[in-house]
């Protein structure tokens, strides 16, 4: 049985590592010895070093004192010793004689941290060779050989680097790299197994190290030239059969660089037959074997340098030769329970054994490779009365006690079950009742930062007193293990601080007086951040619900603070008329929070927004809920949001309810959120045929000028069937218009614009439950500025061992309105199949055109296996032609009542650089517009583009022209013409190609500019003689002057006017002209002019004539087709390209 904690037993091996210091300080002899080692030859012995004998002894002592009775003062004055003496180890500045001036301070460094580092090696060689040798393996502990100079003889140079046990823990995959020089042209084999064999030497496992034949690589690589200098082989005696040893040999070899990747290590496993042997290498760790294979092989796992695993058998296109695993396994089981913090009376973690497993799988595709580590009846124990009274008081001063087993396993094909990113960290689910308490989960952490490795044992209970639940969070035990370089901590090259450590969060739930419910307080001192919520109801009238998120740092460590507040209440309902009711309201506030939309559209699947919008059971759901919280409204500083909820509700009993957020984020730009649950039960709870919960998101974006509506089912049925899917609308009204909107997705050959749009879900019925069989029903509805789109799959799969059943029937649909016209794509497939591969398969496609007449053409198929295949080619036209088109439109007149419009009409004023004059706000005017002097008044409608040949207008065809044009106007027009974004579908016929690929909407000419400010210049300003009076606001003055002798009238200094003006308050203005003017030094405004187009001839890209140059795509589009209705000899010699296209 243990019989001291973590920092008695630390403190013993530190003491036990430093005493021979005493003897070697007490004997010249021995300090003569001790020098050699490192390469110093002295004959003398500095009364400085003898004194530290008396520190080693007082040390010893108070040592002995606190084995015999472990209390908190033997405990500070074995830890004052300990710093007492590395403080005179490290005040030495006397050398011997023998070292001279010149190596002085070299000899001096040797001493305080070379000297010491070998006192600890030597302590770990002799008491612990195989922590020792772990320690070499992990780069902790360096071993060289140093050649020596002049003065000092070659010496073997042992380095101690505890430093970097954060670092390995933190990031162990840099450990090869930075010792072996793994994924290099360097990589140091020899030295690697070199420590391995020292390891296990330690271990009583026998190893050695050989010259490699190649053969064991060559069994499994036929034809591989290569040979490793050495490997490390591990052989296992399992017994003899007719006098011949049975082997089970591991050998790991260097394996080839390839395909321009550095070289590897290979792992050759030769196994004898069907086997299950342990082995006991000492009294606590042992071996077990286990396999079935029917007859010996050899099997070999390469690590690439890129930590990629390869398998290599012999039986490459055959089943392995074992059926069901190779394994081998490490069981470490103790006499007795290992502490592994705290003390024996105090708080404590022991361990009871564990064990290390490798296994082999075969399955039917492939191997896999799984390592499992297994901690058995981790047990803990925490001393209440080491930490507040709130805490003993609801334990009653019981300790806290409990065990658990951790498992954990990493997969080849399923990855590892818990995260590493810089943090260890197991929480495993107790439930254990101990009567006064219950111990509801376990967590084991391991968080290194920096030079620190922190070890946290929590656990989290909960107990009630009289009418009230209380839980507390993650309460337990803490050790803080600091690697300072200079020997510096408490013990030596480790300081050590463990102790209680106070819960992170608490909460309590009541029932009793009216009020119903409960709160949550909760603090993670690392992150800076603070949790509060609260749930109450009284007497079933109302409750109240709030939630509160503050940072005290901001992120990168800024200081200042966040804070978030959500507020919701809900109440007996208040009738609003014709059947609705306001059952709730809430708000929310945030100060240095901003919104971060993408986890917010992404957790529209996963029901997001019911941690927003009036949540429901908070105190189970507080982790959810603060990492919704945290995720959507991060801390940013100078960003602040705000915004009403309100929780409507429809019919009685209400069938249809609605959670509804608006949340507004400012300053620039602005942002406008609508957030969104929809719910409905039809026709009533009692009886649900159509249950709906539809979460919805929308966001408009001012500066950017976007909308933006994301909407998704959840935990939706029909009839009791799934019902999933999402639908979106974009709107862009900036320069680049856009729209599109979208029920379940698109058509397959559509590619949507770069409008910020999420994976869009099918709209989906699944009509039956489960993956096998499987029958799903899907569809989609679109509408661009260009198409409409719809379509829908029904597919069926059913599937028994490896065959399966797979049918589908789909169809795409691409519309036309004017005339009437649609295309339809059309599949349908019913096969039998082993896996994806088809044994026997029945397939139709089909494109159906119509209506009037109607088209058809496709392809049907019947296949059996692979060697015979029936395709049947059809093209069919039937029904009667009818005229589907709509009544031509006039389009004039709807032309000019837009451009008399007053909206249309707007007065815009001259640039601001030669301006005299400012411009106050002006009143509103009914019927008048105000022009600016030498400003420029524009005329622009969204009727119809102008100076540009169009084919329709919506889906009719025009009846009195096809192109428009504003000539002649009184003033002249400007040429800077007014545009606006026109949908090219609406105004022109694409095909179906381009209305999937072509832009949504293009900028064209829209109407006319009157007036030119760029050329309208004024005069210079006219000059003026300026004075300025000089006046005493002094009563008594005026009376003792007289009157007019107070008014005196002065000429102005141009020198003083001009630095007056310039200096004034006016000018010093951040509003004022001279600040916000562009300086003359600065280069010209970046400007996108509108892209021309030209008609070239396909032979050369040459320009066709001077009037083939135009504005736009669809101008030189419209002017192609007139030429080529002129003249048809220039069909499929002329082309429409990008004016940077055409030759030079």
């Amino acid at each position: 049985m243990a019989t001291n904690g973590t920092l008695t037993k630390l403190a013993t091996h530190f003491v036990n590592a430093i005493l021979p210091l005493g003897d070697i300080v007490g004997d010249p002899a021995l300090f003569k010895s001790y020098l050699y080692r490192l390469g110093w030859r002295v004959d003398s012995l500095p009364p400085q070093y003898s004194a530290l004998a008396n520190d080693i002894a007082d040390l010893k002592g108070k040592l002995e004192s606190l084995i015999n009775d472990e209390t908190p003062e033997n405990v500070a004055a074995v830890i004052d010793s300990v710093v007492s003496l590395i403080r005179a180890i490290q005040s030495i500045n006397v050398v011997p004689v023998e070292i001279g001036t010149v190596d002085r301070d070299e000899f001096l460094e040797s001493f305080k941290s070379i000297f010491l580092d070998l006192f600890f090696s030597d302590y770990l060689l002799a008491e612990f060779p195989e922590v020792f040798n772990l320690a070499r393996l992990l780069g902790v502990i360096d071993v060289s050989s140093e050649s020596g100079s002049d003065t000092r003889s070659p010496f073997r140079k042992v380095k101690l680097n505890l430093d970097r046990i954060p670092a390995i823990i933190d990031d162990p995959l840099k450990l090869p790299l930075f010792i072996y020089g793994w994924n290099t042209s360097n990589f140091r084999f020899d030295l690697l197994i070199q420590h391995l064999d020292e390891l296990f030497s330690t271990l009583g496992v026998t190893t050695y190290i050989e010259l490699d034949d190649g053969r064991a690589l060559q069994s499994l690589v036929p034809g591989l030239d290569y040979y490793s200098p050495y490997k490390l082989v591990f052989p296992l005696n399992l017994g003899y059969v007719d006098n011949q040893p049975i082997e089970f040999l591991f050998e790991l070899i260097k394996w080839p660089p390839q395909n321009g990747n550095p070289a590897g290590v290979a792992l050759v496993l030769t196994l004898p037959l069907d086997l299950a042997k342990a082995y006991q290498f000492t009294d606590d760790l042992g071996l077990a074997l286990i396999s079935d294979s029917a007859t010996s092989l050899s099997v070999g796992f390469v690590l690439e340098a890129d930590f990629s695993l390869d398998v290599l058998t012999p039986f490459a296109a055959s089943p392995l030769p074992f059926t069901d695993k190779l394994g081998i396994s490490f069981e470490y089981k103790p006499t007795e329970s290992l502490p592994l913090l705290g003390s024996i009376e105090g708080s404590r973690l022991d361990l009871k054994g564990g064990t290390l497993a490798f296994d082999i799988l075969p399955t039917t595709e492939t191997i896999e490779l799984r390592l499992r580590l297994v901690l058995t009846e981790l047990s803990w124990r925490l001393k209440v009365e080491e930490g507040d009274s709130f805490i003993g008081t609801i334990t009653n001063g019981n300790p806290i006690e409990g065990s658990v087993s951790l498992d954990l396993q990493w997969s080849s094909l399923h990855g590892i079950n818990f995260a590493v990113a810089g943090l260890l960290e197991w929480i495993v689910p107790t439930h254990i009742d101990l009567g006064f308490v219950m111990l509801e989960s376990f967590n084991l952490r391991v968080k290194p930062a920096g030079n620190k490795v922190p070890v946290t044992v929590q656990t989290s209970l909960t107990t009630a007193l009289g009418p009230l639940d209380i839980v507390v969070r993650n309460i337990g035990l803490e050790a803080v293990f600091t690697f300072p370089p200079d020997y510096s901590g408490n013990l030596g090259p480790v300081d050590l601080d463990i102790g209680f450590k106070p819960p992170s969060g608490a909460g309590i739930s009541v029932d009793g007086g009216g009020f119903k419910g409960g709160g949550f307080l909760d603090f993670d001192p690392e992150a800076a951040f603070y949790f509060g919520m609260l749930e109450l109801e009284f007497q079933d009238r109302f409750t109240l619900k709030a939630f509160g998120l503050l940072n005290t740092r901001l992120p990168n460590g800024q200081s200042g603070f966040s804070l978030l507040i959500v507020i919701s209440s809900e109440f007996t309902p208040i009738q609003l008329g014709l059947g609705f009711k306001l059952n709730g309201v809430g708000g929310l506030l945030g100060l240095n929070r901003t919104i971060n939309i993408e986890p917010l559209r992404a957790g529209l699947r996963a029901n997001t927004l019911s941690s927003i919008l009036f949540p429901t059971d908070v105190v189970a759901k507080a982790d959810r809920i603060i990492s919704d919280l945290k995720q959507v409204f991060p801390p940013q500083e100078g960003r602040f949001i705000f915004g009403p909820m309100a929780k409507i509700g429809w019919g009685t009993p209400t069938l249809v309810t609605i959670d509804l957020g608006l949340v507004i984020e400012i300053p620039d730009p602005v942002r406008l959120f609508i957030l969104g649950v929809l719910r409905a039960v039809l026709p009533d709870e009692k009886a649900v045929i159509l249950q709906v919960q539809v979460n919805f998101l929308g966001e408009i974006n001012f500066e950017r000028r976007q909308l933006k509506f994301d909407a998704s089912l959840f935990d939706s049925k029909l009839l009791g069937f799934n019902l999933s899917g999402d639908m979106a609308i974009r709107l862009d009204w900036g320069a680049d218009a856009n729209f599109l909107l979208t029920v379940g997705g698109f058509h397959p050959a559509y590619e949507p614009p770069p409008m910020d749009l999420p994976a869009i879900r099918r709209l989906t019925l699944s009509l039956l439950s489960g993956d096998n069989p499987r029958l799903r029903l899907e569809m989609y509805f679109a509408v661009t500025s260009n198409t409409a789109q719809f379509g829908a799959k029904l597919e069926l799969l059913a599937s028994a061992s490896k065959f399966n059943v797979y049918g589908f029937l789909s169809f795409d649909v691409l519309f036309q309105f004017n005339p009437f016209y649609f295309i339809a794509e059309i599949t349908a497939m019913l096969a039998l199949r082993v896996g994806s591969s088809s044994i026997a398969s029945i397939k139709l496609t089909l494109t159906l055109e119509g209506p009037t007449p109607w088209k058809a053409q496709g392809t049907a198929s019947f296949k059996i296996c692979w060697f015979f295949t029936l395709k049947v080619r059809f093209n069919k036209t039937f029904g009667e032609m009818r005229n589907t088109m709509l009544p031509d439109l006039a389009v004039l007149p709807l032309l000019a009542e837009a451009l008399r419009a007053d909206d249309n009409w707007e007065g815009e004023l001259p640039p601001q650089r030669h301006r005299l004059e400012s411009i106050r706000e002006a009143p509103e005017l009914t019927g008048e517009l105000l022009l600016h002097p030498v400003g420029t008044l524009k005329i622009s409608q969204k009727v119809v583009p102008l100076n540009v040949r169009i084919d329709r207008i919506g889906n009719q065809r025009p009846s009195d022209g096809r192109e428009f044009q504003i000539v002649n106007p009184q003033p002249e027009m400007t040429t800077n013409k007014p545009r606006e974004a026109f949908a090219p579908a609406q105004f022109f016929d694409l095909t179906d190609e381009q209305k999937l690929t072509s832009a949504s909407f293009k900028d064209l000419d829209s109407g006319v500019r009157v007036g030119d400010a760029v050329k309208l210049h004024t005069g210079y300003a006219a000059a003026r003689e300026v004075q300025y009076e000089v006046k005493y606001i002094d009563s008594q003055r005026d009376q003792r002057l007289g009157p007019g002798r107070g008014t005196n009238v002065f000429d102005v200094d141009p020198g003083a006017f001009n630095t007056w003006t310039l200096q004034g308050a006016i000018a010093q203005s951040e509003l004022s002209f001279a600040r916000k003017r562009k300086s003359s030094l600065a280069p010209e405004a970046v400007a996108v002019s509108q892209e021309p187009f030209a008609i070239v001839n396909s032979s050369d890209l040459q320009l066709f004539d001077e009037l083939s140059l135009l504005g736009s795509e669809h101008a030189a589009v419209a002017r192609l087709n007139e030429l080529v209705q002129t003249n048809p000899g220039l069909r499929g010699t002329l082309q429409v390209v990008p004016a940077f296209e055409m030759a030079a």
